[in-house]
């Protein structure tokens, strides 16, 4: 008899329970849409998988890694129809399977409590911050800077991705690529494409994200230690920056005054403020805030826990270190890095000991990097690298530096570095090969321009090398009951950090970090998004404007000319380059009506002019008046 069902309905359940939760019913049920077939064919065909919690968790992982590479595919083969065919070769291949005589095994998962409180924790650690990216107030809509303003540049990806064909064009700078790891930001796209809201897509993104990331981690942690010490070894990674505790001592350990004064604090960076060293951010703000690196990371836990399985199968390796590639160049760099390192030093060693032959050496290579090289190609194809990117900077701490860099922002996971000496599973050695191969590059590199690009993202994976390089030493204290409160206790001065963070992301009332879209704008970009062409180009002047927003491209879905400060320099636009059009797009606006057609040559289509541009300028130009709604105005340059 064929069955058709998954191995842990109640881990489903709790997953459209948190995306109804986060994102609503339209975009639940386009994400079901487009996760459940894929999850299933990944599952029937999963090999090494027997706990069905885990099987269901990896089955899903591979499903949302994979969905944009068919996506990619049907969309460079059908431009004009991507969605329609994804849909049509996803469904006749799960036809297909259902088909054969064969059929997976029903599965009996036995209740789990754990997943409910990894489901509880979850909710606690990031539901109020969604829901105030974006609070509508009178005044208008309100976007936490450093928190809730990084889904301002997630919302023009997912707009762009579903406008444009592949390779698609930088939405903030007319007639230039997208440099930038948009690869798994497909998947939203194609929920979005059904929902009809970047918002509530990218919502459901996250939250499948981080409730894969919680489970992923407890799941390898449980396989070595205790109940309790795994669910309290998970929230380790969140509760590991002393930053909170160090404000806390320099606030004399006056409670209100530590409290309040965190408030105007920019917190994530406080190590960079006060002491000029690198920015590390705790995966808490991953949860929050970078989906697309925490998937990343996400395929190097699960390259971490078939790397230790005793049927070590290098292609299954060799998938997932290409799919964290593919969604994020930086922490999935540093993943093909360590893996390069190992297999170089392996290689080696075997050959010297005569226990391998270069023919032997070079179909591991194969077996091992070729899907590497050929997701780098791919990238190269789809213009997602700038080889003409910013230059690598040797700038080497001293000790000293390192040491208080190291110490605030890891805190209790730096026990991980005497996992370095003592005996531990099978995957020990490739730890201490990602220990290597991401601290000393956090601690000697920086890239030109972006001074913490490498620090940010490197945190990330040693975080993770040094809470499983700490599992050998905690093996031996779970033996003894009390030693499950010196954990507790050692983890409670990152509780603070964490908490700091949590009030700040949803802290909209601190204007001081807070951007506002003011009602009259928010509603004319809502018009604009509905009833202009997709093709539209619909220009601001971004200097009056904040440095790290452009509504066209984040909340009209319209390209510009030229956008923003920040996302030019994120999206790899030369600064001479950006600063010459920003000049080029003055000249023009003070001089309209007569720069009409100069401006028409240049690609723009619509002016939105508000209340700040007819300051500036001091005119509003006799120009079409497409739409008014207030203050705001949609000029037309037909």
């Amino acid at each position: 008899m064929r069955v058709f069902s998954f191995p842990n309905p109640v881990f489903y359940g709790l997953l459209t329970l948190g995306l109804l939760i986060f994102s609503g019913f339209p975009a639940t049920a386009a994400t079901l849409l487009w996760l459940l077939p894929s999850a299933y064919l990944v599952h029937r065909f999963l090999p090494g998988e027997r706990d069905p919690w885990t099987r269901s968790v990896v089955s899903t992982l591979l499903a949302l890694g994979l969905f944009p590479l068919l996506w990619a595919f049907c969309s460079l083969l059908f431009p004009r129809a991507p969605l329609m065919v994804t849909a049509v070769l996803l469904l006749c291949t799960l036809l297909g399977v259902i088909l054969k005589t064969t059929s997976p095994q029903p599965a009996h998962p036995r209740f789990s409590p754990s997943l409910i409180l990894l489901f509880l924790l979850l909710l606690l650690l990031t539901w109020l911050p969604f829901s105030r990216i974006g609070r509508s107030t009178p005044e208008g809509n309100l976007y936490r800077a450093y928190f809730s303003s990084d889904y301002l540049k997630h919302y023009a990806v997912v707009e762009t991705l579903s406008r444009d064909s592949l390779p698609p064009g930088n939405p903030y700078f007319l007639g230039k690529p997208l440099h930038y790891y948009w690869l798994p930001y497909l998947f939203p796209t194609a929920v979005s494409r059904l929902c009809g809201s970047p918002e509530k897509s990218l919502f459901a993104w996250s939250f499948l994200v981080n409730f894969l990331a919680l489970n992923l981690l407890f799941l390898h942690l449980r396989k070595r230690l205790p109940l309790p010490w795994a669910l309290a070894l998970a929230t380790a990674p969140f509760l590991c920056s002393w930053e909170g505790f160090l404000h806390l001592i320099r606030s004399n350990l006056r409670w209100a005054l530590f409290w309040e004064g965190s408030r105007n604090l920019n917190i994530d960076g406080l190590t960079r403020w006060l002491y000029g060293l690198p920015q590390i951010d705790t995966l808490y703000r991953s949860l929050l805030f970078t989906p697309q690196h925490l998937l990343s990371l996400l395929f190097l836990l699960l390259y971490l826990h078939w790397e230790g399985s005793p049927k070590r199968n290098p292609r299954a390796l060799s998938l997932v270190l290409a799919l964290s590639l593919l969604s994020s160049f930086f922490v999935g760099g540093f993943l093909l890095l360590t893996a390069a390192v190992q297999f170089l030093f392996v290689s080696l060693r075997g050959l010297i000991q005569k226990r391998l032959t270069w023919r032997s050496v070079l179909r591991n290579w194969a077996l091992l990097f070729v899907p590497s090289v050929l997701s780098l190609v791919l990238a190269s194809v789809l213009k997602m690298v700038n080889p003409q990117g910013s230059p690598l900077l040797f700038s080497p701490l001293t000790p000293g530096q390192a040491a208080r860099l190291l110490l605030l922002n890891f805190g209790p996971l730096l026990v991980g570095l005497i996992g370095l000496f003592l005996k531990g599973e099978k995957e020990a050695p490739f730890l201490r090969f990602l220990v290597l191969c991401s601290l000393l590059p956090l601690l000697t590199l920086r890239i030109v321009g972006f001074e913490s690009d490498i620090s940010l993202k490197a945190g990330l994976v040693l975080a993770v090398a040094l809470l499983f390089l700490s599992l050998p030493l905690c093996q031996r204290l779970s033996q003894h009951p009390w030693t499950f409160l010196l954990l507790l206790l050692f983890l409670l001065p990152g509780a603070l950090t964490t908490a700091i963070d949590l009030r700040n992301s949803s802290d909209t009332s601190n204007r001081r970090f807070t951007l506002l879209v003011p009602k009259d704008e928010a509603a004319l970009w809502k018009w604009i998004r509905k009833n202009t062409p997709k093709e539209s180009v619909v220009q601001t002047f971004p200097p009056l404007r904040e440095e790290v927003l452009s509504e066209s491209a984040s909340f009209g879905g319209r390209r510009l000319y030229v956008g923003d400060r920040m996302h030019g320099a994120i999206f790899q636009i030369p600064k001479e380059e950006y600063h010459g059009r920003i000049q080029v797009l003055e000249s023009l606006l003070a001089s309209l009506p007569e720069s009409r057609s100069a401006l028409r040559r240049l690609g723009v289509t619509h002016l939105f002019w508000g209340a700040r541009e007819r300051e500036r300028f001091g005119m509003v130009p006799p120009l079409k008046r497409v739409k008014k709604i207030g203050d705001a105005l949609l000029l037309g340059l037909d």
